[in-house]
């Protein structure tokens, strides 16, 4: 129903989110306000609000790879192994 990816928006990229957003009753609404939020990041958007809410496994587990991807990519620098 999107509120775990509301708190984890919350964490990872505040400056990006509304706290608000877990106010909100509505499953779908708080659904696309975690993708607006997303967007505002900078993460690609390849789910729907309906993936969310229904729970759709792969979509969303690509989901918050990708939103730990693109958060965690900001703070560090790309570390190059030779060879690999």
């Amino acid at each position: 129903d999107a509120e775990a990816y509301a708190h984890l928006l919350n964490v990872l990229a505040p400056e990006y989110t509304n706290p608000s957003t877990l106010a909100v009753k509505n499953p779908f609404e708080r659904a696309k306000l975690v993708l607006e939020h997303s967007d505002k990041m900078g993460c690609k958007r390849y789910l729907t609000a309906r993936d969310i809410v229904e729970g759709s496994p792969n979509l969303n587990l690509a989901f918050v790879a990708h939103i730990f991807q693109h958060s965690l990519s900001k703070e560090y620098e790309p570390v190059f192994l030779f060879g690999f």
